[in-house]
């Protein structure tokens, strides 16, 4: 019932948005969704900060899954809480997402987006890894709420990079490309996640590992991306604005 009644929500409020949003017609409208596709790729792999920060965005999903992907584990083995209160052990990283939109942007005023995103990525890291270090279920959940913190403002940072990087005509085919190889990955870190749950006791050395490799991704995000400056502007080099179509 909620889930239909955010879904109304969601249309009243797209129906309510003011201006004309019909799609311009005169251009080609029907190609191929793999066309698309591989332009937006072309588009990304010419593009220096976009390419670099598609492979930190896929690479921390992955790493990301390894863990997340044994939650209900953790929650119901780990810290031997029962099946009611996974729900709310999960509502809890929804409310630490909530307050990171509301602290990204004033975040991102003081810091620049390059820190925000490196060190958002060691923040969640730092987290993860403390989760699979306590079975305090307090505890626990307390970390796993201020992870959805930096997870957010990493988030919020990616697409408004993304977004301003690319030119209009390419947002389309870009954003599918990137969320191509995003979600592509998300399969790989649960495989892994599982058999490394599998290998070892317990969910302890899933989380650990999880967090820690997050933590070596935020220092390899800051030596990808140093050379953009502190709000991650794409230099002339990294910036096309023609493909062939």
């Amino acid at each position: 019932m909620l889930n239909s009644a955010g879904f109304a929500a969601d249309a009243a409020l797209l129906v309510a948005i003011a201006g004309s949003h019909r799609p311009v017609l005169g251009r080609a409208t029907s190609r191929p969704v793999l066309a698309e596709l591989r332009d937006g790729l072309r588009w990304i792999r010419g593009g220096t900060l976009l390419l670099r920060l598609i492979l930190i965005i896929g690479a921390i999903s992955m790493v990301y899954e390894i863990a997340l992907a044994q939650l209900v584990l953790y929650v119901l083995e780990h810290l031997r809480l029962n099946e009611s209160a996974f729900g709310l052990f999960g509502a809890i990283s929804g409310i630490g997402g909530l307050a990171g939109a509301l602290l990204a942007p004033r975040l991102i005023a003081w810091w620049g987006r390059r820190t925000v995103l490196t060190g958002g990525l060691l923040a969640a890291g730092v987290c993860v890894a403390g989760m699979g270090l306590t079975a305090d279920p307090v505890l626990a959940s307390a970390l796993y709420g201020v992870f959805g913190i930096p997870v957010m403002a990493v988030n919020i940072v990616s697409a408004t990079v993304r977004h301003t990087a690319v030119p209009e005509p390419y947002l389309g085919r870009v954003l599918g490309a990137w969320r191509t190889v995003v979600f592509g990955t998300i399969p790989l870190g649960a495989l892994a996640g599982g058999l490394l749950a599998k290998a070892t006791p317990g969910t302890t050395a899933v989380f650990v590992t999880s967090g820690v490799l997050q933590v070596v991704l935020a220092c390899v995000a800051w030596l990808l991306l140093r050379r953009f400056g502190p709000g991650l502007t794409p230099g002339p080099s990294s910036v096309h604005t023609g493909q062939k179509r």
